[in-house]
Order: C-alpha cells, then structure tokens, then sequence
C-alpha cells in the first residue's frame, strides 16, 4: 500500500526540519534539558521513515532521526511526529510508531539482538486552529482503572510518556523570542496564522525578520521557496498584500518569492482545472452506469486532462462502462 497522504501542515514541517541545523535547533529548545545535555547533538543522522508492520498499513512518519546518548554508549532514536491539532490516541499513536521501529531494527540485525535501541517520542503540537494541547502524555492513562486496579496492574503494563512541544499554547510574540533557527520558527509562526488570513502581512508582523534572515542562512532560499508556497497554499492573501510583503525582504529572496509564488499558483489552477474534470467524468458515469468500480475511479484520478476529455466525451456513445476507456 502506498504512504498515506499528508496536509500541507505536514509537508512544510517536514521539508524544513529535515535541512541542516532545523529539527537539532528546535529540540533543543522542546526536550528536557537534562536530556537536551546528555545528546550528542554532533551525531545526526536522518533515517528512512516508512513503517511496514504485520497487519498495519504502510506509514510514513514525520521525522527519525539516530544519535547517540552520553556520548558513545548509547545509540538512541528520536521520533519526531507533527500533529495539526491534538489527539487522543496519540500516546496510542506513538507506541504504534515505536513498536514498529523495533520490528524494523529487529529484523535488520544480522544476529538476533538481544536488547533494542531507546526510542524517545516526541510530538509538535502546531497548526491552523492553535488548540492547546489537552490530552495525557502518559500511555498509561489510555486504561480506564480505578486507582486500586492501577496499583495492581501497573508493572505489568506498558509505560511510558511522550513529549509534547504545545506551540499551538503560546502566543506569536512569545514564538518570536525563540532561539531556534528562522525557518524552523516560520514554519510554526505561519501554522498558527497564514490559513485563510486576509491580514497575514500585519499577524506576521513580529516575526517578519526572520523572513530577512533566511537569506544570509545556508539553504535559506530553499527554505524561503517552500515557505511562500505554502503561504500562496493555504493563505487568503492578495497580490498587494503579498507585495508588502516581499517588499520587506532583500533583493534575492525577493525574487525567489516572485517565482515561487507564480509556480505555485499556475500549479493550483492547473490542479483546480483537473479536479473538475475528473468529477464531471464521474458524475457522469455514475449517471449513465451507476456506481463506479473502485479500480475504474484509480484508474480516473491518475490519468491527464486531455485523456479525461477524451474519455467524457466517450460516454455519449458508450453502451458500458468498459467502453469509454477502450
């Protein structure tokens, strides 16, 4: 099965925090610092994050990355999960996620290990609805025992906490004052405010520095790319807003938002135009055929527009379904 599709909350906070210095700057703000000191922030290592395990459906987390505790003892994984609004399940979630990484390491030994790697679980919580974080970070709480039973029970169940970075709890100004690195820090400023904001150039207006300092910063303007498209994405803004805004930048980056900016939005049009014939196609045939097979609707969803065309205008002649896609 393919990796399940993620929102464009997702995809900005992967494409940035996975570039040099990004997701290392902002975990050294949201972990403990008693475990912040004890990392070897020199030893970063990025590993392939698609989970394949026996009854579950391919996954692709957010972000796995391998290190070493107290200096060379210890190999120790860091699985970092974004989350656009909070959820119940998510201790759940991430012992899922940890299982599976173990499965994995188990069955790439080329002995049979006999321990396993620790796996530390943390989750950013940002996005579009800014909900605080409200629900346990400790797996145990996903029982429902009385405190007696909980007493009883307890060493002969799995525990353990997650880490919860809940940016979603505080205000941009506070945002602002972070030292993390800019990107890392846009990303999260424009979760909170870029979706369907028709005054995103004045809310961003504490953090529109960091949009100067992206251009004197290794990978800056990649990171910039990414940034304006998912502004142009999911934001409400028009073009003299956008203006405003990129007047503030400096000249280079100025012209990496111009371009981004006009792909960006030639690609939404071309999607828009793609969407409306693949479902024009399928209402349609549902008209004339009735439901349509699953297989057929793939088959749809996966082809160009001017194949989409050809097969609509099949249906005024087709006596079966099989027909128009002859």
């Amino acid at each position: 099965m393919g990796v399940q599709p993620s929102n464009p909350h997702d995809a900005l906070f992967r494409s940035i925090m996975q570039r040099d210095g990004q997701l290392a700057g902002e975990l050294q703000i949201a972990l403990p610092p008693e475990l912040v000191m004890r990392i070897d922030w020199s030893v970063w290592r990025y590993i392939p994050n698609d989970l394949v395990a026996p009854g579950l459906e391919c996954r692709q987390t957010d972000l796995f990355v391998e290190t070493r505790f107290d200096g060379a003892e210890a190999l120790m994984y860091i699985h970092v999960e974004h989350q656009s609004r909070p959820d119940p399940l998510m201790t759940f979630r991430m012992g899922e996620y940890m299982f599976g990484h173990w499965r994995q390491y188990v069955d790439r030994s080329e002995k049979v290990p006999t321990s396993l790697p620790v796996i530390l679980p943390v989750v950013v919580n940002s996005g579009p609805r800014n909900q605080p974080w409200r629900y346990s970070t400790q797996f145990a709480d996903m029982f429902a025992l009385a405190e007696d039973a909980r007493a009883a029970l307890t060493r002969y169940l799995p525990t353990f906490d997650i880490i919860v970075d809940d940016i979603a709890a505080i205000s941009l100004d506070e945002l602002a004052k972070r030292p993390i690195p800019a990107a890392a820090l846009l990303v999260f400023a424009l979760h909170k405010s870029a979706s369907k904001n028709p005054d995103l150039v004045q809310t961003l207006a504490p953090v529109i520095e960091k949009f100067q300092n992206l251009e004197n910063e290794p990978g800056g303007m990649i990171d910039l790319r990414d940034i304006i498209g998912y502004i142009v994405e999911v934001g409400d803004i028009d073009d003299d807003d956008f203006v405003e805004l990129i007047d503030q930048f400096g000249p280079r980056a100025k012209e990496v938002a111009v371009t981004t900016a006009e792909r960006f939005r030639a690609e939404g049009l071309e999607k828009g135009r793609v969407e409306g014939l693949t479902q024009s196609l399928l209402s349609l045939l549902t008209a004339k055929f009735g439901d349509v097979p699953t297989d057929v609707e793939d088959h749809i969803h996966a082809a160009d527009p001017d194949q989409l065309q050809s097969w609509t205008l099949k249906i005024l002649s087709a006596t079966t379904i099989g027909e128009v896609f002859e």
